[in-house]
């Protein structure tokens, strides 16, 4: 698969190649992995290269107030080691440029998810092969005749060289400074890029940094080939770039809902993990107690409870005589009776309490079964309570990220709008001032030999104008005495 080499100008941020500051692009975790080639402090790399031209010029100066203290105060009139300084000649205090080869669907460390739920998969090797790339890009190879970065461009120092392991794609930021010597005028050596590129016949003017640019690729490319890398053609830029204070204008807002959606993202997916948990438990939890109660259900006896008395014969006096007689009898054989019932339910009724011990040691499991499985159907509303609002959340996440997108298009397209009409409402002004003072200046020159021929004849006396005469033969009446005396 052909893969693509990108080389473009850093922003320059030492804290953030350096990893002081991590944005939320940056796996903390892989922050371990990168690459440090090296790390060198901007202020001591300028005192270190100009330090011996800095001494020669000050020894050279008889008047104090014309010593240079600080050279690096002096171009730009305070220390940053942090971010890019500027001064009027347009130099800046060092430059950056980011390297890469490959990208997330080729090249990518780690697994990543679209937002339409496309996984792309990692390609660990190729990202290792990729880092070693890189890596000799900067300190060289000589098995293929490739000199380090420093070798190929003497004019260039290099200060810090980090290759970042701990984003999606690994890629190379390096950080320079640009010098060049045999200034006639002030240090000797002094820092500036188009004299650097220059003395290492790369040109000048903007052809010069293409041509930089245009030579570094030809050799990142031999690297990349050398290790198994089949690279695409170059392909040109769109040839337009969105105005910084529109930039500035949607980027915090931009940064700020990608952060929202990082952690809503973060937020679902430890929802989906703890409902997938929950799932397995209930599942486990209800096989169980479907066995268990099928098994008890079956052989489960009646608890046993206590037994009352039987109900004691009555004597009755309402008979007859000899009725009663006969029915004493029966009432004597009914108490016998009775006696041995009530003994039978007094000694089960003794032997009742540890009985019901008995039972409920064995059977009350039964009970506490049926509470799990209670527990277990709250358990699973609750999971898919849980996952109706997860499926709200990813919703609502969906439309925050269409109008995020929509109101950045609508923004930037309002933008290119307004710089368009401003461009042209300028071009047009600026057309009709140079027209304006072209007109003026034609019609200056012209009445200005007009009053200068005029007062060259005043002065000698001389007068060239004739007075207004009517012309002959012509009537000045009004048109209805024309034709009243007709």
């Amino acid at each position: 698969m052909p893969r693509s080499i990108s080389m473009a100008r850093g922003k320059g941020k030492i804290k953030h190649n350096n990893r002081v500051f991590l944005s939320p692009n940056v796996d903390k975790n892989r922050v371990k992995d990168n690459i440090i080639l090296k790390q060198e402090n901007l202020s001591e790399a300028y005192e270190k290269i100009f330090r011996n031209a800095l001494a020669e010029y000050n020894k050279k100066q008889k008047r104090a107030d014309r010593k240079i203290d600080d050279y690096f105060e002096k171009l730009f009139g305070k220390h940053n080691d942090d971010t890019i300084l500027k001064n009027d000649n347009k130099q800046q205090s060092f430059y950056e440029y980011v390297v890469g080869v490959g990208s997330m669907h080729d090249t990518a460390l780690v697994d990543s998810f679209l937002k339409d739920g496309t996984i792309i998969n990692a390609n660990p090797k190729a990202a290792k092969i990729a880092a070693q790339c890189l890596k000799e890009y900067m300190l060289g190879n000589k098995e293929i005749g490739v000199q380090s970065f420093t070798e190929r461009n003497q004019n260039f120092y290099v200060f810090n060289a980090v290759i970042h392991m701990d984003e999606k794609t690994p890629h190379l930021h390096y950080d320079i400074i640009p010098f060049a010597d045999g200034f006639k005028k002030g240090m000797t050596r002094q820092q500036g890029l188009s004299k650097a590129l220059e003395v290492m016949g790369y040109g000048n003017g903007k052809d010069a940094i293409k041509n930089f640019t245009q030579s570094e690729r030809g050799i990142f490319q031999k690297i990349c080939k050398a290790h198994g890398f089949e690279i695409e053609p170059q392909k040109k830029g769109r040839g337009f770039t969105i105005p910084t204070r529109i930039m500035e204008t949607y980027y915090p807002i931009v940064q700020k809902n990608e952060q929202q959606i990082v952690e809503q993202e973060r937020q679902i997916k430890a929802n989906i993990s703890t409902i997938s948990e929950q799932e397995v438990k209930i599942m486990d939890n209800s096989e169980k107690i479907d066995k268990q109660n099928k098994k008890i259900v079956a052989e489960l006896p009646p608890r046993p409870d206590y037994l009352k008395p039987p109900k004691e014969p009555e004597l009755g006096y309402i008979f007859s005589y000899e009725d009663q007689k006969k029915r004493k009898k029966e009432y004597a054989q009914e108490m016998k009776e009775y006696k041995a019932e009530l003994r039978k339910v007094e000694k089960h009724n003794k032997a009742v309490p540890n009985e019901q011990a008995e039972w409920d040691n064995k059977y009350l499991p039964i009970i506490e079964a049926e509470r799990l499985s209670k527990e277990a159907d709250e358990k699973l509303s609750i999971a898919k309570s849980i996952a109706s609002k997860n499926a709200e959340c990813k919703a609502e996440l969906e439309r925050q990220e269409q109008r995020i997108k929509d109101e950045i298009s609508k923004g930037i397209n309002e933008g290119l709008s307004a710089d368009r009409r401003a461009i042209e409402l300028m071009e047009r002004r600026t057309l009709a001032i140079q027209t304006r003072a072209i007109v003026n200046k034609s019609y200056q020159q012209k009445y200005n030999r007009i009053f200068d021929h005029l007062y060259e004849n005043e002065r000698r006396g001389q007068h060239d104008y004739t007075p207004l005469e009517a012309e002959p033969n012509r009537d000045f009446s009004s048109k209805p005495e024309r034709n009243e005396r007709e």
